[in-house]
This record gives C-alpha cells, sequence and structure tokens, in this order.
C-alpha cells in the first residue's frame, strides 16, 4: 500500500493545476437563403393581376404581350443576267430573236411589273452605216404611254443603256410566267436582200427592280426586327422549384400584309436575370413544322392566329423576367 499514494498524490496535483468552467459549444452568425420548398401557396396569392392570372378552373396564366414586324418588303429584284452577242444582221429581214429573261436563282417568276430601276444594254455595228437603218422592237416591254418599246438608228457600236424605269414588262392578270423577252429587228438597207450588214447585242446583266409585282416567289428570305416581351413579375423566392409546369401555351397573331403566303420561322428566348438561367426554344407546331401564315386577300391584310405549345413550358419554368423572339425571318413561297 505504500506504493499507492505517490501515484495519487500526483494526480491530485495535476488536477488541482486546471481550472474547468461548464463546457459549451462555440457558436457564429450564419445568413441561408431557403428556396421555397415544402411551401402551400394560393394561386390567388400569386397573381398580380398584371401579367399573372387566375383563369378558370384555379389556372394561374401568364400574360405578356409584345410585337415584332419584319423588315420593308420593297421591290421585288433579280437579274437574269441574259446576253445576246453577236446578232448577225442581214439586208431586208425581218428577224425575231428572244433574250432569256429567268431568274438564275428561281427565287423569282415574272408574270407582270412596272420597272423602279434597271436597264437594258444594246448595240448595232454596221457596215455601211449612211445607207443602214436598224429598228429594235420589244412586244414584251412596253413604254409609260403603254406603246412598245422601240430601238432604232444608225449606228451605235459600243454598248448604249437604255433606262427601263416607268416601263411594264409582260401582260397585267395574264396567269403566265414571262421567260424570254421577244425581239423584231427590222433592217432597212440599200444592199441585196439577204446581205450581211453588221451585227447587233443585247444585254440586261443589270439587276431589275419592280415596284409593281405579279407573278411568283419561292424561298425569298425576309428577316424580322427583334422583339421583345418584359415580364414585370416579382416571383416568391424559389419558385421555379416549387411549382412544376405541366402544360403552357403561346398565342402568336400574325398580320400578313403581304398577296403570298409565307413561312414563319424563329425561336423564344427566356432569361430569368435574377437567377441568371437561360433557355431558348425554336417555335414549331405540333408536328416539329414552321408555321404558314395565309396571304393577304382582295380585302386586305389576313391575321394567322397561332397556338404555340410544344415545349414552352421548358421556357416558362425559368420564370423568365424577359422574353425575346429571335433569329425570326419569313420564308415567302408564292
Amino acid at each position: 500500500m505504500k506504493k499507492i499514494f505517490p501515484v495519487l498524490f500526483v494526480a491530485l496535483l495535476l488536477l488541482s493545476a486546471c481550472e474547468i468552467s461548464k463546457p459549451h459549444l462555440p457558436t457564429w452568425d450564419v445568413e441561408l437563403t431557403v428556396p421555397l420548398i415544402n411551401e402551400r401557396y394560393f394561386v390567388s396569392d400569386l397573381a398580380d393581376s398584371v401579367n399573372l392570372f387566375v383563369g378558370e378552373n384555379n389556372v394561374l396564366t401568364l400574360i405578356g404581350t409584345g410585337e415584332t414586324e419584319s423588315q420593308e418588303f420593297g421591290n421585288v429584284s433579280f437579274n437574269p443576267e441574259a446576253i445576246l452577242d453577236p446578232i448577225p444582221l442581214l439586208s431586208g429581214i425581218v428577224g425575231n430573236v428572244t433574250i432569256p429573261f429567268i431568274d438564275p436563282t428561281n427565287t423569282v417568276e415574272l408574270i407582270y411589273g412596272l420597272v423602279d430601276n434597271g436597264t437594258l444594254s444594246y448595240y448595232y455595228d454596221l457596215d455601211d452605216p449612211a445607207n443602214t437603218q436598224v429598228s429594235l422592237s420589244f412586244p414584251d416591254i412596253r413604254t409609260s404611254s403603254g406603246n412598245p418599246l422601240i430601238i432604232s438608228g444608225s449606228s451605235y457600236p459600243y454598248w448604249q443603256d437604255v433606262d427601263l424605269a416607268g416601263c411594264t414588262i409582260g401582260i397585267e392578270h395574264s396567269g403566265q410566267v414571262l421567260n424570254a423577252l421577244s425581239v423584231v429587228i427590222t433592217i432597212q438597207s440599200n444592199l441585196p436582200i439577204g446581205t450581211p450588214v453588221g451585227t447587233a447585242g443585247l444585254k440586261i446583266d443589270q439587276p431589275l427592280s419592280f415596284v409593281d409585282f405579279e407573278g411568283y416567289i419561292s424561298n425569298y428570305q425576309l428577316d424580322m426586327e427583334p422583339g421583345s416581351v418584359t415580364i414585370n413579375i416579382d416571383y416568391p423566392f424559389g419558385i421555379d422549384e416549387a411549382i412544376q409546369l405541366q402544360e403552357a401555351n403561346l398565342r402568336l397573331e400574325m398580320n400578313n400584309e403581304f398577296g403570298f403566303g409565307v413561312k414563319f420561322y424563329g425561336e423564344l428566348y427566356g432569361i430569368n436575370h435574377r437567377t441568371g438561367i437561360e433557355k431558348t426554344i425554336p417555335i414549331l407546331d405540333e408536328n416539329g413544322l414552321p408555321f404558314y401564315i395565309a396571304p393577304a386577300n382582295q380585302s386586305g391584310s389576313v391575321i394567322t392566329e397561332l397556338q404555340f405549345s410544344n415545349r414552352i413550358n421548358e421556357v416558362l419554368q425559368i420564370m423568365p423576367d424577359e422574353v425575346n423572339l429571335i433569329n425570326a425571318y419569313l420564308l415567302i413561297q408564292g
């Protein structure tokens, strides 16, 4: 027993050197932003009567309006890129030739048009200008007075330009596409009939622009101006996590002033600026195809209403405060 006392004594000395107070846990301040989960909101509590409304059967409806428009259609233009050179000229012979009048891009087919600007180029190089007269008549081209365009003279050995502004090409309301321009060549000379007297040339190698146009247009793209809808909603924090959209619809009203049916292409872009989340989807019908917009009629423009639901819930699920129509254009298919 004598050996045990020193050990206990040392232990008591160690304990007496320490002061033990009541134990406690450390504390610190923390700010937590907790998403809106497992919270209940009445539908009426979320409606603000500005962008959010309560519809039938207590369906929460998000309404935002905006508008966009296509660029000005302007004139219809195409370049036939046609040239006839050389054309042999024979004394006393009335010749008939044709100038190809086809759009190389297969975009435009003309039935009738009023030329806003454009030129027809010609020349005739005569062996004996003093005793030879040449007349070129264009039955398909009419001047502002309604008469066929006629070019006549003695000799023009270099290319000359004829301003076609104000002229009409084709026959109005005929329904006949003009694929070639007829040219009647008349030569008067004191030489025997059939004698070569020179050469001529004709070309239309610059764009013709029509302010009035009747015909067909295929795959003519007309870009639309950017359009946006700002949705001013003070969403409850985390509502995008608390609500899962099952169905959503977007209604577009397209006012077509063109006499051509068009297909509408575009994308819908939404962004929630608070969260930074973005979403873009193509605007397609239920078959995954672009929407068709009906042409205007004799009474005026026609409004086509489009009901778009394909993937729209993906955009609205992020609770966007701005929605934009982007990369939009009309494809005219006349």
